[in-house]
């Protein structure tokens, strides 16, 4: 049956999950245009659409989903990554908020919301979200790592390797945590 709208969904997410974006994405347009009030369609959609960097196309998809469904945390939280990638930081700023006002547990729209408010200057801010990431999730070391960035940007320097040390004994592969953790030493008197 072509026009078995589920079943094209369902061909769309897996061979978005194998890779094959561009064939996603052709699976999914027809599967909105049978089922366009399916929100999950058209988020779906925006998911492939933004790994294949279209972040205007994808914000687009997100757009739909959210019309039709506007209690949709992951859709506001997509749609603000495809923003910040568009370099829309105050529109990504307003998706996350939203995200999160309609979910406040949301970790990593939270995350996300400390990564534009440390992109706009506004420390304080990010400090206080990424603090209340690892209140919610104290095994993220990406946090952790923000946190450090934070308290590094605002010459809290001790501070900010500890966060960077923790950040390294959570993921001890990460090169970034490593990286800023080295960095940090050469500002210890």
């Amino acid at each position: 049956d072509p026009k078995f709208a589920d079943a094209l969904t369902n061909l769309g997410t897996v061979l978005q999950t194998l890779g094959k974006h561009e064939e996603a994405v052709v699976m999914l347009k027809r599967a909105a245009a049978l089922a366009p009030q399916m929100a999950a369609i058209h988020f779906n959609l925006g998911n492939t659409l933004a790994d294949l960097k279209q972040n205007a196309a994808a914000v687009a998809a997100y757009d739909a989903a959210i019309a039709i469904q506007p209690n949709y945390p992951m859709a506001h939280s997509n749609r603000g990554i495809a923003l910040r990638d568009l370099d829309d930081l105050a529109g990504a700023t307003t998706a996350f908020i939203t995200a999160l006002d309609q979910d406040p547990a949301y970790v990593e729209a939270r995350y996300n919301l400390d990564n534009c408010y440390r992109d706009l200057g506004r420390l304080t801010d990010a400090e206080r979200e990424i603090r209340e990431v690892i209140r919610l999730r104290p095994t993220h070391a990406n946090a952790h790592n923000s946190l450090g960035n934070i308290l590094s940007d605002q010459g809290r320097v001790a501070e900010a390797i500890m966060a960077f040390g923790e950040a390294m004994r959570l993921d001890p592969t990460s090169i970034a945590a490593g990286s800023n953790w080295l960095s940090a030493q050469q500002y210890v008197p």
